[in-house]
């Protein structure tokens, strides 16, 4: 059991102090930049990785022994100053902190979540919102802040059609920035993760960029002042975080599914260890002055993007309009000879068999990516659980 551990668990030990002074050196140390500036930075750093799933991942034990080896390198380092052993601080904590309210408040605050992985887990996640808010408050304040975010991208903005549309959220508490979505973009406004295997129809479009997994529950709000083709993508990792859209847009007729896709997003988590997801990817066309509202649920990894309609809609978009404007060709096909029918005949039923065969496609190539990724999920999470607990029985060891 280390020195800070026994702070904690302290914190209501018997009277009788046997350095008076100690109390007021230790509430200063817990307030001082040498203790808080080292303990921000490594929250900072490495509360991105965090997210509000059940599972626990190795990287969160990882990083937790490495606050924990933080927390005490910096108690042991203060106490050293003025000549207290870590020995002498333990009988401190065990004898002295008896109405000391000021040091057990800031005891319990900051050092409690050294012993506790929920309590660490908890402070890293409420870190990571916090920083998510801090960004979106920053982007709504400032109306040039998307412009300031994209100097590299020089004139691509007006090369991306900027001005299309605005995207917000019912809750009024998202931003979005803006834009344009090329190979290797910037996905999210607070993160350095990009975007890979764009589709080529894609390139070019505006990206409404918002935070990377705090958007709240509610509705997306797409407003457009011309015709645009609207693309939304989502996280294909299974049921954890489509924001609802994996069923929804399959209930809503005028959403299409762009097949054949490799599109991902990609980064680096703490220690350099790469991080990336496949992205779905789905489409529809909005006429001018329309706005679009798009419920959706937490948690959504993943972003929005709009180029002008041009009309360069994909085969079986075409062919499915002309499948609905089948019944009235037929009724105008009686003044046809008989001949003309046939044609016409045949080519509805060649349209149909390219429609039924596309689907059919597209429905069997997004299955075959759906279990591959589950099964790589499968024995991702085996083999992270198995090193979690090989983790767990080495600390228990020392």
């Amino acid at each position: 059991q280390t020195t800070t551990l026994r702070v904690a668990s302290g914190m209501a030990a018997e009277d009788g102090p046997p350095m008076e002074w100690l109390s007021d050196y230790v509430v200063s140390v817990l307030k001082a930049p040498t203790w808080v500036v080292p303990i921000a930075d490594f929250v900072d750093t490495y509360c991105c990785i965090f997210d509000d799933a059940e599972e626990n991942k190795l990287e969160y034990t990882v990083c937790h022994h490495e606050y924990r080896e933080l927390v005490n390198d910096l108690l042991v380092s203060h106490l050293l100053d003025v000549s207290v052993q870590p020995e002498e601080f333990d009988e401190f904590c065990e004898k002295g902190l008896a109405g000391k309210e000021m040091l057990h408040h800031l005891g319990v605050e900051q050092l409690l979540s050294v012993d506790d992985f929920l309590t660490f887990k908890a402070m890293m996640l409420k870190r990571t919102v916090d920083l998510d808010r801090q960004a979106a408050a920053e982007i709504a304040r400032s109306n040039g802040q998307a412009a300031s975010m994209q100097t590299d991208f020089g004139s691509a903005a007006t090369e991306c059609h900027s001005g299309l549309a605005t995207l917000g959220h019912d809750s009024g508490t998202v931003a979005f920035a803006e834009w344009p979505l090329t190979e290797d973009c910037l996905a999210w406004h607070d993160r350095d993760y990009t975007y890979s295997g764009v589709p080529e129809e894609m390139v070019g479009a505006l990206l409404f960029a918002g935070p990377h997994k705090s958007c709240p529950s509610g509705s997306l709000v797409l407003e457009c002042t011309s015709p645009v083709t609207a693309y939304l993508m989502y996280e294909n990792s299974g049921e954890r975080r489509h924001g609802g859209f994996r069923d929804l847009l399959k209930a809503l007729p005028e959403w299409v599914l762009v097949g054949g896709t490799q599109m991902a997003w990609k980064g680096e988590g703490s220690q350099g260890k790469p991080l990336s997801s496949w992205m779905s990817v789905w489409m529809r066309s909005v006429p001018a002055g329309t706005i679009v509202q798009i419920p959706m649920e937490e948690p959504w990894v993943g972003g929005l993007a709009v180029k002008p309609d041009a009309g360069e809609w994909r085969l079986y978009e075409e062919q499915e309009v002309q499948l609905k404007a089948a019944p009235v060709i037929k009724e105008d096909s009686n003044s046809l000879g008989a001949s003309g029918r046939d044609e016409l005949q045949k080519a509805l039923t060649l349209s149909q068999e390219e429609i039924e065969q596309t689907e059919l496609d597209a429905r069997a190539e997004q299955a075959e990516l759906e279990k591959a990724i589950a099964l790589s999920l499968q024995a991702e999470e085996e083999r992270m659980r198995l090193a979690q607990r090989e983790q767990e029985l080495q600390l228990e060891a020392e």
